[in-house]
């Protein structure tokens, strides 16, 4: 493979991982993204960073030679050059970040899969990097594997690892994917601290035989429910209650505590007033599946948390956001 276009211009949305009761398996994507526009130029890279919104920092970030080459999203696309055989090409990225950094929504994910989209636009391969192959390379990267189908495909989606492998691991079928009910608006909370410490070692070595059958319950019941099948049976208010107990978690969210305390705070209150709230992954974000009313954002936003209303992110950016583009 060779270079067919030297321009183009790709998307990736913020995710959140888990929802409450499952680990590892579901992820919705935000229209919350961040956006790049790349040039193939024949000397190093260089990434000019600008941020939209105040929780996204830095605000202004210029990388140049070796900074620029380990920029996640140039070490993605060079990674695929290399698999493909294709010759290496230093890029100039206009990178506009729309995704907050180390809070739990994906941004990482996010910018290795603009890395591989680049490539996949500038080599013009978009049946030959189709997103089996996306997958298999992002397993490289040790990245969520539902973040990064939720990233490619939109919408909500459920992953299955092929057996044996890590959490990591490749995707052994499809990704299956989901249109959320329009109810389903969420609202993100961010706080102005971030978490660097993995919450692997939080996770119980054993759960507790009742604690697993609830949870498998709610993971269960936590489909049907964001996509409000016999809403119009079970009416909106019905709904809501199985939303709430769906979101519920006895396992996961409690042990990530000692790292975010305030974020599990922020859980249990938005709950008491009838929010579906979940940790974002490992947080430290906080998201309410439905719109947060207004006396409770402005309350966050006194206690320090940037609010976010971003709305379900349900197309892919697979098909039609890597067209060439001016420079």
């Amino acid at each position: 493979m060779k270079l067919v276009v030297d321009t183009a211009r790709v998307t990736a949305p913020a995710t959140i991982e888990n929802l409450g009761p499952t680990l590892n398996a579901l992820a919705l994507a935000l229209n919350m993204t961040d956006t790049v526009k790349a040039k193939a130029i024949t000397g190093p890279s260089v990434v000019r960073q600008v941020s939209r919104g105040a929780s996204v920092r830095p605000a202004i970030l210029r990388l140049v030679g070796d900074d620029a080459a380990d920029h996640p999203t140039v070490r993605a696309l060079h990674y695929v050059l290399d698999e493909v055989g294709s010759p290496q090409f230093g890029v100039e990225l206009a990178y506009e970040a729309g995704i907050p950094r180390h809070v739990g929504l994906g941004s990482r994910e996010a910018q290795v899969v603009i890395g591989f989209l680049l490539a996949r636009a500038m080599l013009g391969e978009p049946d030959t990097l189709n997103w089996r192959v996306l997958a298999r390379f992002a397993s490289h990267f040790k990245l969520s594997p539902p973040r990064v189908a939720a990233s490619l495909f939109g919408g909500l989606v459920l992953v299955l690892p092929e057996p044996g492998a890590d959490e990591f691991g490749p995707l052994l079928t499809p990704p299956l994917r989901f249109t959320t009910a329009p109810q389903v608006e969420p609202t993100v909370f961010v706080p102005d601290f971030t978490i660097t410490q993995s919450a692997d070692q939080m996770m119980p070595q054993a759960v507790q035989f009742r604690r697993n059958v609830r949870n498998a319950s709610r993971a269960a019941a936590l489909i049907p429910t964001l996509t409000g099948v016999n809403m119009d049976v079970l009416g909106e208010d019905v709904w809501r209650d199985y939303l709430m107990s769906a979101t519920a978690d006895d396992i996961y969210q409690v042990h990530r505590e000692p790292l975010s305390p305030a974020s599990i705070q922020l859980v249990t209150w938005l709950r008491s007033y009838g929010l579906p709230a979940v940790l974002s992954g490992n947080g430290p974000a906080v998201v309410s599946l439905l719109p947060a009313p207004e006396e409770i954002t402005d309350a966050a936003r006194r206690s320090g948390w940037a609010i976010y209303n971003p709305g379900v992110l349900s197309t892919s950016v697979l098909s039609g956001s890597s067209a060439p583009t001016k420079w």
